[in-house]
């Protein structure tokens, strides 16, 4: 790409531009100029807010990084990348680049607060070892955003992604999106909303809300009841706990959205609103696919998933637990809130257990071709496994047990809802491919024996994962060797692993500090599949296990991390203050089986940290791989 202009007498047309180089070209009085190098911009604690980004010179594709420091709230106004080359927002990383907000006693407004801006990429940068999250919002006081994406004047902020971030404590919702100066008469439209990676937990409101809760009324007067749409909304991969109203809430997404991949423990905490408090929301004027989603209720919650739809949508590989109202609940509003007149709802594989009232509503009288395919359903309390009123809905393959236990699945205690070998859910389904659902809530493929499995979940048998190689990791001599040379076997009954060690006096050796040793899942890592770890102890040892100091993914087996990917969900020693007396005992560290581990190298990097036991004597790792 390239840029022209004439010369002319006086200054540079260039005058104050970053270039990095420049071709003069003498003819017809023209030159051109190479694109313009993106820069790394630091906002240092001495900047004033709002900072905007037209005022300071940000060009697309710069990065503004803040250094390590806690504030109580910051805004940016005005900062325009552009699709090809969006601008980065982050914090400085390293062991004490971490930004965090403190903004518990409200001075001003949200916490984190994006005015005007486009064509920007949120994220915090992680530390590993130090801290998992590099922009970390810790509190706001009562009716505060933790982040908010909205308006200056009559420019909407629109086309931005947030990852990785943590936000405690919000005194209103976690992260919210709304531009409400513009109404949707207007023309403007919030576009490519991406919302991913993020940790949000104990919100006064909703974890996630974007959007309206309206749409489309005929009260034009306002513009919360005349909202923007939203285009290409994606909330996907985020960790959602204890929320005071709704999970996840997204509202007026007429196109292209999704709600996917996340897992929501504890909602609805603030029961002076039970109109707020479902584990997903989707208000009217919504179209979004609402797919393998872990919903966890608790007292106080209602529904697992609500849905107004505005047109064609999918729900499907919900795993719902235990709500304290429906399963999932499809209704309509009054018709001013707008639809698209005929269209269909696709309610397939979902595993809900225990709602207190119903499994599944159905209440849309303005949908048609309406299909519910290969749902499990255990034990809807008061209610009933299916209710659809006037609204036709074409069953198949449905599984409706009277108890959890009559499912089969492998410990509803612990949460884990895949399939026992004995389950009544293997091979109870009907086909769903045509509907472009290919895969299981884990990403396993459909029909692995003779048919598909109803319920989220396709039977695997779970076991021990084998490794193709484990070891010392850089020149610093760590004693790993021992680590998983005797592997256990799996009691597929009890669910445990089981076996001692034939020498457990030579053992792991993670009694040197600060050292390294690797695991390699081998060339097909990305099918691998950890539902847990366990440790298994020597004999007459006593006092605690610290477990390690560190871990991460990595592409090579050195003992410098590299990607900086964090292996979270993973841990090996939560034995405190076990006394093994003569037995060799093995002790869960991690329970993953609801949200299984999938590597993200090849190698696990394990570092001993500064004050590393000695006893354990053997690791394992328990999962499956997929086809």
């Amino acid at each position: 790409m390239k840029y022209h202009a004439c010369f002319s007498v006086g200054p540079s047309p260039f005058s104050g531009k970053r270039l990095f180089s420049a071709v003069i070209v003498i003819s017809a009085f023209c030159f051109c100029a190479a694109p313009v190098k993106p820069a790394t911009i630091s906002i240092p604690l001495s900047a004033t807010s709002p900072w905007d980004g037209a005022a300071h010179g940000v060009q697309p594709g710069d990065t503004l990084v803040f250094d390590g420091q806690t504030r109580a709230f910051f805004t940016f106004r005005n900062v325009q990348g552009s699709a090809a080359a969006p601008v980065t927002i982050t914090n400085a990383g390293g062991a004490g680049g971490q930004f965090i907000y403190d903004n518990s006693s409200g001075p001003g407004g949200d916490s984190f607060y994006f005015i005007g801006c486009r064509y920007i990429i949120v994220k915090g940068t992680p530390s590993p070892g130090n801290y998992d999250y590099g922009i970390k919002i810790a509190n706001t006081a009562t009716g505060l955003y933790g982040m908010f994406f909205g308006a200056n004047g009559l420019v909407g902020s629109s086309d931005f992604e947030v990852r990785d971030i943590e936000i405690g404590h919000a005194g209103f919702a976690g992260i919210g999106a709304q531009c409400k100066s513009l109404k949707g008469s207007s023309g403007f439209v919030m576009a490519n909303v991406k919302i991913h990676g993020c940790y949000i937990h104990d919100t006064g409101g909703e974890g996630i809300y974007v959007g309206s809760s309206f749409f489309a009324l005929t009260d034009t007067s306002s513009p919360e009841f005349d909202p923007h749409p939203i285009h290409g909304a994606e909330i996907y991969d985020n960790v959602i706990e204890n929320s005071g109203y709704d999970g996840i809430q997204l509202g007026c997404a007429t196109q292209n959205a999704s709600i996917h991949d996340n897992v929501i423990n504890g909602y609805g905490k603030n029961t002076s609103d039970t109109a707020q408090n479902e584990g997903i929301r989707s208000n009217p004027g919504t179209a979004a696919d609402i797919y393998n989603n872990l919903i966890i209720g608790t007292a106080g919650s209602g529904d697992g998933i609500q849905a107004n739809p505005y047109n064609d949508v999918k729900y499907y590989n919900n795993v719902i637990s235990t709500p304290h109202e429906s399963g999932l609940t499809v209704y309509e509003q009054a018709a001013t809130w707008s639809y698209v007149n005929g269209y269909s709802i696709k309610i397939m594989n979902n595993t809900i257990v225990s709602p207190t009232t119903h499994g599944i509503v159905v209440s849309a009288g303005h949908s048609s071709g309406n299909l519910a395919y290969n749902n499990l359903v255990t034990h809807p309390g008061s209610g009933s496994y299916m209710v659809k009123g006037s609204t036709t809905v074409t069953e198949s393959n449905e599984l409706y047990v009277t108890t959890d236990a009559g499912a089969g699945f492998v410990n509803s205690v612990t949460l884990d809802y895949h399939l026992a070998a004995g389950s009544a859910a293997r091979n109870a389904g009907t086909s769903v491919s045509s509907y472009g659902i290919t895969t299981d809530y884990d990403g396993t493929n459909r029909v692995l024996e003779t048919a598909t499995d109803a319920g989220a979940f396709e039977y695997i048998p779970i076991g021990i994962l084998s490794v193709t190689g484990f070891g010392q990791a850089g020149t610093a001599y760590c004693p790993a060797t021992g680590a998983l040379n005797e592997p256990p076997t799996w009691d597929a009954t009890n669910h445990v692993p089981t076996g001692v060690s034939a020498s457990p006096y030579t053992a792991t050796g993670t009694g040197y500090a600060s050292r390294c040793w690797y695991v390699d899942f081998g060339p097909n890592y990305a099918k691998v599949r950890i539902t847990g770890t366990w440790t298994r102890y020597m004999p007459f040892t006593t006092g605690s296990n610290p477990g390690f100091g560190a871990m991460w993914w990595d592409d090579d087996n050195d003992s410098t991390n590299d990607n900086g990917v964090t292996a979270t969900g993973l841990n090996f020693g939560t034995a405190q203050g076990l006394n093994t007396g003569s037995a060799q005992p093995w002790v869960q560290d991690s329970n993953n089986s609801s949200a299984p581990v999938a590597p993200q190298r090849r190698y696990l990097l394990i570092n001993t940290g500064s004050a590393p036991a000695t006893r354990a004597n053997e690791f394992v790792f328990v999962g499956y791989m997929l086809p």
